[in-house]
């Protein structure tokens, strides 16, 4: 899920988007139902993070 965030391209690693794309349509989608990044978002978000928390007790994420 972070690769955006962590990666030198700023975006999702091809393979996938290649597989989520192969999901989607096998699943009666006309596009891939990961979203696409514009330039903008690539540059607002790669290298950008503060502080990434895991919590075990309540199984999710958050990002700060």
């Amino acid at each position: 899920m972070l690769h955006p965030i962590y990666s030198a391209t700023g975006d999702y690693p091809p393979v996938m988007k290649e597989w989520m794309a192969k999901e989607s349509k096998e699943e009666g989608y006309s596009r891939s139902r990961l979203p696409s990044f514009t330039k903008e978002e690539i540059e607002m978000v790669k290298g950008e993070f503060q502080m990434r928390a895991t919590s075990d007790t309540a199984r999710r994420e958050e990002i700060y």
